[in-house]
């Protein structure tokens, strides 16, 4: 793709800037800028953005946020003096689980320290429609990519990449949660459920919590602690739901 003569030169500044090191974390998929918001409470000083939409990159710069219009996958060489990488609610919109793992393999040699991935939690989903429910995130469109924690994990083994932890936030205990929507209810409705507008839905208590987000950290030196990392996670972290049994080897 042909990027307008306005983003090929921010495209080429902000490539100078990342191999002289004055960058110290990358935000994927920036959209909204809701990344930055993350990697600066993580401890990151100054974030460089990657986004495929030139509308998107375009409406950050004027926003004063250094925004790449590039596939990380295409990343050229030579980037210094980056610790960590922020992938908040975009691995659900890329076309399949094997760029999932394309994408995360891309980083690993960026990223010194870790990964910060977040997103929906799609592990309750058949269990939900068996009680003709579903979260919201299921009925989004742009949601191409709806894998559960379990396929996250065999992506980061199967990647070597052995020292990591999922947490969750968002408990739901029963279906009036204000995100939780009768199965059928149409696709890109109502964001939250509405007596009189939405679908009417059955009341089901779950006999375990259930949770709408996950968050994962995977170590890549010795340096990070995980738990810290969730901790000062923007949203929080109600409880950790996988630790995977290798320990990190330098």
């Amino acid at each position: 793709m042909e990027l307008p003569s306005q983003l090929a030169a921010s495209n080429a500044r902000i490539l100078n800037g990342l191999r002289a090191g004055l960058y110290d974390f990358l935000d994927l998929g920036t959209n909204n800028g809701g990344g930055f918001k993350i990697g600066e409470r993580l401890g990151g000083t100054k974030g460089v953005g990657l986004d495929l939409n030139p509308g998107m990159v375009q409406w950050n710069l004027d926003r004063g946020r250094d925004v790449m219009c590039q596939d990380v996958r295409a990343l050229p060489a030579g980037i210094n003096g980056i610790r960590f990488a922020v992938l908040s609610n975009v691995l659900e919109h890329l076309p399949s689980i094997y760029d999932v793992g394309s994408v995360i393999s891309a980083l690993v040699p960026v990223c010194g320290e870790y990964l910060l991935i977040y997103g929906p939690n799609f592990d309750t989903e058949e269990f939900l429609y068996q009680h003709n429910l579903k979260l919201i995130h299921t009925a989004m469109r742009d949601h191409l990519c709806r894998f559960k924690t379990i396929d996250l994990i065999k992506v980061l083994f199967d990647l070597n990449l052995r020292d990591f932890v999922i947490g969750a936030r968002g408990v739901v205990h029963d279906s009036n949660n204000p995100f939780m929507h009768r199965a059928d209810a149409p696709a890109d409705g109502l964001w939250t459920w509405e007596e009189g507008k939405s679908l009417p839905k059955p009341f089901i208590r779950f006999n375990r919590p259930l949770y709408t987000f996950f968050i994962c950290v995977v170590k890549l030196s010795p340096k990070p602690n995980c738990d810290d990392v969730l901790k000062n996670f923007s949203w929080g972290c109600d409880r950790v739901i996988f630790r995977s049994h290798d320990r990190f080897t330098s």
